[in-house]
């Protein structure tokens, strides 16, 4: 009943949870976090349909030739973007990873608009962080740990300022002046400095998933009554919104389109960084045989 024929469905990061927690109900929008700890993957999940189902027991995702899911964890896809799906996919991934926290913990629009917006890392997330900050009215600067990436981020993203974190200068110049900081790196980093750039009731939110554990001070947060939070991705209500929105704005990710046997190249590629800003593998143009 939520998609009538001619239309075209997406799916996201999450295909069944309990249903019945208080992640799940459809007020609080997180069957995500499902406190019975239900919540099936779209990839590498085991999914626990009946013994007698002849079905892969594992979750494959995009690699699926057929997916079966919850009809409430399957989204419209806006008409205005039916000639971008490309860009679109990766907005129920990267995009809503970034998307989240930027509604719950600062209001969407109503409460960002105007408000200074620093990104780190301007990669798959970071550019997305940077697409809707601009779109939900934020004056977005990137923060980089490479000078090279000065002209992508403000002449291709529209970022407003661009700095180089290893730039002691510009960092020291920047302190206390950002009202909300979205960390998307995933590799082990020092939080401090990012976390200076923070002015007073200053909100750090990370999205990014490092290996191993990072450093903090409770000082940082307590002297200037900062806060630290973070999301994994959002809830179905919050996702169909994202999409909503991404419709009426225009907002797609950046991507480049390949064929599966060009996976292991773009794999190397991504380790390097050398893409922009998400590979989306053509299944249907693939020779699987």
């Amino acid at each position: 009943s939520k998609l009538t024929v001619g239309e075209i469905g997406a799916v996201g990061v999450v295909v069944d949870s309990c249903g019945s927690c208080k992640c799940c109900d459809e007020k609080q929008d997180d069957p995500q976090y499902c406190a019975n700890g239900k919540a099936v993957f779209t990839y590498g999940a085991k999914h626990g349909l009946p013994a007698d189902v002849e079905t892969e027991k594992t979750t494959q995702g995009g690699y699926s030739t057929l997916i079966v899911t919850r009809e409430k964890f399957v989204f419209k896809v806006p008409p205005q973007l039916h000639d971008k799906l490309d860009a679109v996919a990766p907005l129920l991934c990267a995009g809503i990873t970034t998307w989240a926290p930027l509604q719950y913990f600062c209001g969407g629009q109503e409460g960002l608009s105007g408000k200074k917006l620093g990104v780190v890392g301007l990669g798959g997330l970071g550019h997305m962080a940077v697409k809707f900050g601009k779109a939900l009215g934020c004056h977005v600067t990137v923060l980089s740990g490479s000078a090279s990436k000065r002209a992508a981020a403000v002449e291709e993203l529209g970022a407003d300022a661009f700095i180089v974190h290893t730039d002691g200068d510009a960092m020291r110049d920047a302190k206390c002046t950002l009202d909300v900081v979205i960390d998307t790196v995933s590799a082990v980093h020092d939080l401090e400095a990012f976390v200076s750039l923070l002015s007073v009731g200053g909100k750090y939110l990370v999205v990014g998933l490092p290996s191993d554990k990072l450093q903090i001070r409770n000082s940082w947060f307590v002297s200037f009554k900062r806060m630290l939070g973070g999301t994994c991705i959002g809830g179905p209500v919050m996702t169909q919104q994202m999409l909503d929105f991404c419709g009426e704005r225009g907002v797609v990710a950046d991507v480049e389109v390949i064929k599966m046997d060009a996976i292991n190249q773009a794999h190397d590629r991504m380790l390097h960084s050398d893409v922009k800003y998400r590979f989306v593998i053509d299944i249907a143009a693939s020779n699987l045989v």
